[in-house]
């Protein structure tokens, strides 16, 4: 007589006994988010109006900040009258959150973290996100390695500053998961490291894609430009985060044999609009991620753009119910059109131009990528806006804006902070000022280096 017991079964094979729920989730969101997208404007129009509804409802409910500036909307809110309402700020958005801090989200929504951002604007925020809105994010993004046709069995990297700390390792291993259909993934620390070290892990890793910054993969592709041995199974090169210039995209051809696929996105929201799979010209079309985001762009006087015409971009987000962001202006500007030229009927971006974090010069001559994040400030004084300039190798100025006098104790922080994150071997001039000063017409940017 043979009797089964647990220890009989293959390890590791699951299906299709039993299926772990996170996968069957996996699948369905990454196939609604498709299927929606490559639906028609309808499709799309009546997800997008039922989504805004409940966010409306939830908020209004939940929130006294939100219940009196969405008022405009009567009852029951309709997506229609989305512009009677304000521009949110992200001072006024970061009003609320110090205000209310994480709004009640339903159980199903999961647990509540706080997250923080800087973005480009320098000015520092800490907001709140659910499980199920920090789900649709990620799964908007394994949405996106289908739509470009990336064998995801095949290994890749990824060069961030998300990654933990990791002294004595060159990077992060994530195995191969064969009943997901993944292949390991290299996760590497990028500012652990110097440039030309990251260029050569790259190279030693030859991964069929990576995930950078287009500032830290401008500045690898020097290191390759000047003799350094290049990885050759590289095809895509996916970016976030900072501005991708057609140059750059020349470049990343000519030295990686390799496209540049685009990601725009904000922290507060996540994925805004992905380059378009069968677009990799200099100037390509991003497509709105209509599952997960509403887009307007309007001119000076918040009257809605022609197809095509640049203005102001504002943006709602569908999911991020413990903190809102509806009518969300980050400073950035766009053109829009209705759909896009390769047949896919949602609305997409054109005339990109994102946000720009530039690399600073040390002393040594060695390029260096600085990031300090929302947290890190505000962890040592209450910093409501920073901006860093580079004015020689040596000397940083650093403009920094809070609603009282910067007391001692936190002056040492603050160069404390900047020797950690920045470089012990900088001189950093710390300045309160009462408003950072940004030339008209000019985009805000919290790193500049004149060097």
């Amino acid at each position: 007589m043979i009797t089964y017991s647990e220890t009989t079964a293959s390890p590791g094979i699951d299906w299709p006994y039993q299926v772990p729920a996170a996968l069957v989730q996996r699948l369905v969101d990454v196939q609604a988010i498709l299927a929606l997208e490559n639906g028609t404007a309808d499709m799309q129009a009546e997800f997008q109006a039922r989504a805004f509804t409940d966010l409306v409802r939830h908020a209004r409910q939940v929130s006294p900040w939100w219940r009196a500036r969405l008022a405009a909307l009567g009852d029951p809110p309709e997506l229609a009258h989305l512009s009677r309402l304000p521009v949110l700020t992200r001072t006024e958005l970061r009003a609320q959150c110090e205000t209310e801090g994480a709004l009640p989200v339903p159980s199903s929504h999961g647990r509540v973290v706080e997250r923080s951002t800087s973005g480009s604007s320098g000015i520092p925020l800490r907001f709140h996100m659910a499980e199920f809105a920090n789900r649709m994010v990620g799964h908007h993004y394994l949405a996106d390695h289908v739509r470009h046709g990336r064998d995801l069995r095949m290994p890749r990297a990824a060069l961030s500053t998300r990654p933990a700390p990791h002294p004595g390792r060159e990077h992060i291993e994530s195995p191969a998961q064969p009943w997901m259909g993944d292949g390991p993934v290299y996760s590497r620390r990028m500012n652990q490291f110097t440039l030309r070290e990251n260029a050569q892990w790259l190279a030693r890793v030859n991964p069929a894609s990576v995930a950078v910054t287009p500032v830290m993969l401008d500045g690898m592709l020097d290191e390759f430009e000047s003799g350094l041995a290049a990885p050759t199974a590289l095809t895509q090169v996916l970016t976030l985060g900072d501005t991708v210039t057609p140059a750059l995209r020349e470049r990343t051809r000519r030295l990686l044999g390799a496209s540049i696929r685009d990601r725009y996105s904000c922290e507060e929201i996540g994925p805004i609009a992905l380059q378009c799979p069968h677009d990799t010209s200099d100037t390509p079309a991003y497509h709105v991620t209509v599952s997960n985001a509403i887009l307007e762009v309007v001119d000076e006087h918040l009257q809605p753009c022609a197809p095509g015409q640049t203005g102001r971009l504002l943006m709602t987000g569908l999911h991020h119910w413990a903190t809102p962001v509806i009518r969300y202006d980050i400073g950035d500007e766009a053109a829009m059109r209705p759909r896009c030229h390769c047949g896919a009927q949602g609305p997409v971006l054109t005339q990109l131009p994102g946000r720009r974090m530039f690399l600073i010069k040390a002393p040594s001559g060695e390029r260096r990528y600085v990031l300090v994040r929302a947290k890190d400030w505000l962890a040592v004084a209450p910093v409501r806006e920073h901006r860093m300039t580079q004015r020689t190798p040596e000397d940083i100025l650093v403009e920094l804006v809070l609603d009282r006098p910067l007391a001692a104790s936190e002056h040492e922080a603050v160069l404390s902070l900047l020797r950690t994150h920045v470089g012990p071997e900088f001189r950093f001039e710390v300045r309160q000022v009462a408003q950072i000063a940004v030339a008209a017409g000019a985009k805000r940017r919290d790193v500049i280096s004149l060097v």
